[in-house]
């Protein structure tokens, strides 16, 4: 909530100078740092990942993780000139884990 709160102060302040500040809000990406720490010590991979989908309902809806291409898909969008009014906006990539959704 932090991050989401200064990206709209900063796009507040500096719209009268055109510039444009949003954020990006992935939720767990496969293939990171912090996803590959799981990893450790473990001998498959596919289960590991499986254990993963497995925790969160919306992940299991999709049956997969969030690859880091959509996120990067994401970012290039913000910086084309069709996104020229998009401001100020936090941009979630993450199945729709922000919707709250309680695990079952």
């Amino acid at each position: 909530q932090a991050v989401v709160g200064l990206t709209r102060s900063l796009a507040l302040c500096h719209s009268k100078d055109r510039i444009r500040i949003n954020c990006v809000c992935p939720g767990p990406v496969e293939h990171t740092e912090m996803i590959e720490e799981n990893f450790h010590g473990r001998d498959n991979r596919q289960q590991v990942v499986r254990e993963l989908i497995n925790a969160s309902p919306l992940a299991r809806a999709w049956d997969r993780m969030i690859q880091p291409e959509e996120v990067a898909d994401a970012i290039v969008y913000l910086t084309d000139d069709s996104a020229r009014m998009v401001t100020g906006t936090a941009i979630a990539i993450d199945g729709g884990k922000s919707l709250g959704v309680p695990p079952r």
